[in-house]
């Protein structure tokens, strides 16, 4: 093309472009005018201009560096961000952390091998530097990648500090084998491709079954790659398991395992043995469930299967079908010895999320998706138990899966680097129970435990090499104590739902009562049962001051933060609402009345409290001078009735009544709810307690609540108004100097502002002071003198800040009855508030794509028989309010829900 054609044509595109842009964005009314619009769109259109000249200079400039060598940096890169998939700046990092030693190994290699005959000393002594300086950068580099990374220093364990620890339970560890012989089989189709143990040396064969109606995403290039590798498609899914089973007569309870999403030829279903054998020797039977044909494959390419948690809880129901079957054959080795009436389902990972689904797929008349699939189950499936589930990867119309009258237990690692946010919390709030259900929910967060380690296949490995080589794993609990964690609180749970050991359900309210089975690390439980009448769920409205019972009001005072909000999670929310409650009285005390804390415009009118007279330094001379108003009755300490009586100063200058009023001595933050006498309706609610809560034998009630630290701070209240006023102040004197033609660095203005404070007239320099400064100018200090006071002031307010930080969290709760008396007593009776969990995942703070923390509840429990010698006053049967008193700490944020008694 000609050049003058192509100048014309390149002119003609700009042009074209921008006026395009010009009027169509002017066609409508703009409201801040034509004129500001068309500056903002040409500057944006220049910017748009020069960004396009630079990107075209860069892919020229990158046009002329070597063919090989650009090749060989767009694989080094293409290689960090695939295969260590920590963000982009984690990635360029490991690229250039490669590339650099590399390109010197290259340069020294070459160097040496061609150039050596004709090269000065300097040169070759430069090729080795830079030989030895690679290897040695990337030598050091490898051992960093496969160091699997150092102990960590455990948290602060709040539930342990206290000197009130539950009683031990005394009974057997249910985490040990029990006394029955263990026996093993396997079932399946006979004809599975890659595992004889559930083709030709199956013990029992199975019958296919039809999934296509769950699994939609099986299809296509990848759906036909998996047909080839598997041996089957969707319409032949096999029923395959590996059982644990106790030698005897049983019955015996039934426990279904199924793991979670993992590489398909890496097999999962044998990762639960340990389970296997534990539980089969205390009595019960359990299948470990294959469904590794529904997990991630190499044949996943190009839209591989998802959205399949459906399918993996319905093919749980169709192996209980088979061992319905197996259990009424005769000649069957099950025949009989199945205790068909009381069921678990046990999940991992993406298994957690699906016995869920499977409990209330067992439930239903028909598939709530397609109503083609007629369900016909109605197991009695009790129990299920979800470790670290993943939660609403499949949602039955379109709505999280609620469960009813079922028992669910989910247990949780801090340091799961799979699923990193507490998702089994989310299920533990959506199970319901009706009336006179005898049953519970339970959860358990366990520190430094990770996602691997309750799967033997799997280990301290959350993902494949050499992702997971960035991860600090020697943080990590022991898989051995991991494992033991599991076991206790699986087979007690197990123990106490299906074989009715009451004795046992303390521990999941409280880990303490089961401490000596345990390892030591730190525990939250959650837990929640029937029978408890709830006074706050945060969830019947918007308004603050309204509580779940009829007619209940709330109120607060001197709290910094005060919301209600759906208890956050990293990954969305609980499903559950909470409220959150700040407060910090560092700066409270004795010194009110002062111009920017106590006499503003609200509390102190100017009239009534002049802040020239009603200072921290007193009625000035001004005002009250010495002759009319002596020390006697203007003392500089305060600015009341002895100190400067409306004789002496006049109200106008200093109404006491309106000084007093302002005038407070300390901040009283607390937060109070109280309801109607009888909305309690307390003997229901004390009878259900009674039956489950296996605490209280009276007709004493319990009061009960879920409570976390939050991972922020509270200012003092008032405390960002005061610095906004603070800082308008600030800038009016700076105005006010500039006008006077004053300096504009930083170190003249600080003079400046230091000779205007000594010049300034008392009345006037008192209202801008500080409390250092005042007792500067009450001393006879000079400037040098304050600036030590003020800095001597903000060291100790740091070391206090820091001492909080490390505090425990305490505060007093109080209980009044229908006649006023009140009952009063720390939270520490059952334990402080453990500081929120921080956790660093990675081996360099930066590679961590995981949140740091997660606000996560712990269940409060206080039995109030307890405190009834002590209070024989108190009316235990007609309480009327809660208070939580914040009077212990002297600042804390803590999130709480489900309050009941």
């Amino acid at each position: 093309m000609n050049k003058k054609i192509l100048t014309g044509v390149v002119w003609a595109l700009i042009i074209g472009f921008a006026i395009t842009v010009m009027v169509s964005g002017m066609a409508e009314t703009i409201p801040w005018g034509w004129l500001p619009a068309f500056l903002i769109a040409l500057a944006m259109l220049l910017l748009l201009f020069f960004g396009s000249s630079g990107a075209v200079g860069l892919i020229k400039l990158i046009a002329r560096i070597d063919r090989w060598l650009l090749i060989a940096l767009g694989f080094g890169l293409t290689v960090a961000f695939i295969f260590f998939m920590h963000g982009v700046p984690a990635a360029l990092i490991v690229f250039a952390a490669i590339t650099i030693p590399c390109v010197l190994i290259g340069m020294g290699v070459q160097l040496l091998r061609r150039e050596r005959a004709g090269m000065k000393r300097a040169q070759r002594i430069l090729s080795v530097v830079s030989l030895v300086v690679g290897i040695c950068t990337l030598a050091g580099g490898l051992v960093w990648i496969l160091y699997p990374g150092k102990p960590v220093e455990m948290p602060q364990n709040a539930a342990l500090s206290t000197e009130n620890l539950p009683p031990l339970l005394e009974m057997e560890n249910p985490g040990e084998p029990g006394p029955l012989e263990v026996c093993t089989l396997s079932y399946g189709s006979g004809k599975d491709k890659h595992r004889k143990v559930f083709g030709a040396d199956a013990d029992l064969i199975t019958e296919p079954v039809d999934g296509s109606k769950f699994l939609d995403s099986w299809k296509g290039f990848s759906g036909k790659m998996r047909t080839w590798y598997f041996g089957f498609d969707k319409k032949e899914l096999p029923l395959n398991a590996q059982v644990w089973y106790p030698q005897g007569e049983g019955p015996f309870p039934l426990v279904l395992i199924v793991h979670g999403n993992h590489q398909a030829q890496d097999f999962s279903d044998p990762g639960y043995e340990y389970l296997g054998r534990l539980l089969a020797s205390r009595g019960y039977i359990l299948a470990s469930v294959d469904e590794n044909f529904l997990n991630g494959s190499l044949t996943n390419i190009f839209k591989g299967l998802r959205g399949e948690n459906n399918a993996r809880g319905w093919v749980l129901l169709k192996h209980l079908q088979v061992w319905k079957k197996w259990n009424l054959e005769e000649g069957n080795p099950f025949y009989g010895k199945v205790d068909m009436e009381r069921i678990a389902l046990i999940g991992h990972s993406r298994g957690g999320e699906a016995v869920g689904h499977a409990a209330l797929f067992n439930r239903l008349p028909y598939y709530p998706d397609n109503a083609n699939e007629v369900f016909d189950f109605n197991f009695n499936i009790r129990s299920v138990i979800a470790i670290a589930p993943c939660d609403g990867q499949y949602q039955p119309g379109r709505m999280r899966t609620p469960l009813t009258d079922v028992n669910y237990l989910t247990i949780q690692g801090s340091h799961d680097a799979d699923v990193s946010s507490y998702q089994g919390m989310r299920q533990f709030n959506r199970v319901h129970f009706s009336e006179g259900f005898d049953g519970f929910a339970a959860g358990i967060y366990i520190w430094a435990a990770n996602h691997g380690q309750f799967n033997t296949e799997w280990g301290k490995t959350d993902f494949p090499a050499p992702h997971i080589n960035f991860y600090n794993l020697g943080q990590l609990l022991s898989g051995e104590d991991q494992m033991a964690i599991a076991k206790t609180y699986i087979s007690a749970f197990l123990d106490a739902t299906l074989l009715g050991k009451e004795e046992l359900r303390p521990m999941f309210r409280d880990h303490r009562y089961a401490r000596h089975w345990l390892p030591e690390t730190v525990y939250l439980s959650q837990y929640c049962e029937p029978g408890v009448k709830y006074i706050g769920t945060f969830a019947e409205d918007l308004d603050l001051t309204t509580g779940t019972l009829p007619g209940s009001e709330i109120t607060a005072t001197d709290l910094s933060i005060w919301r209600e909000q759906a208890l956050p999670l990293t990954w969305g929310d609980a499903d559950t609402r909470s409220i959150t409650l700040g407060w910090n009285t560092t700066e409270s005390g004795t010194t009110a009345c002062d111009s920017i804390a106590c006499c503003d415009s609200t509390a102190c009118e100017t009239t009534a409290c002049d802040s020239t007279a009603c200072d921290t330094s007193a009625c000035d001379t001004t005002t009250c001078n010495s002759t009319a108003c002596s020390t006697t009755a203007c003392d500089s300490t305060a600015c009341g009735t002895t100190a400067c009586d409306t004789s002496a100063c006049g109200t106008t200058a200093c109404d006491t009544t309106g000084c007093n009023t302002c005038q407070r001595d300390t901040l009283a933050p607390a937060w109070h709810i109280s309801w109607p006498d009888g909305a309690l309706n307390s003997q229901k609610q004390v009878a259900g307690q009674k039956q489950v809560a296996g605490l209280t034998t009276s007709s004493y009630p319990v009061l009960t609540f879920s409570l976390a630290a939050a991972d922020e701070k509270a200012n003092p209240p008032g405390k960002e108004e005061e610095d906004k006023k603070k800082a308008k102040k600030e800038e009016e004197g700076k105005k006010a100097n500039k006008e006077e033609g004053e300096s504009d660095t930083s170190s003249e203005v600080k003079d400046q502002d230091e000779k205007v404070a000594d010049e300034t007239r008392p009345e006037e320099a008192a209202a801008d002071t500080t409390e250092a400064d005042n007792v500067a100018k009450e001393a006879d200090m000079d400037t040098s003198d304050v600036k030590e006071a003020e800095d001597k002031e903000d060291t100790e307010d740091a070391e206090d800040a820091e001492d909080a930080e490390e505090e425990l969290i305490d505060f007093t709760i109080r209980l009044t009855d229908r006649n006023g008396t009140t009952l009063e007593f720390p939270l520490s009776d059952f334990s402080p508030v453990q500081p929120v969990l921080k956790r660093k995942l990675t081996k360099l703070a930066f590679m961590q794509k995981q949140a740091k923390s997660e606000s996560i509840p712990q269940y409060y429990c206080f039995p109030l028989e307890r405190y009834a010698a002590a209070n024989p006053d108190f009316d235990f049967k007609h309480i009327t309010s809660l208070g939580f008193i914040f009077n212990i700490t002297s600042q804390g944020v803590v999130v709480i829900n489900n309050i009941g008694l």
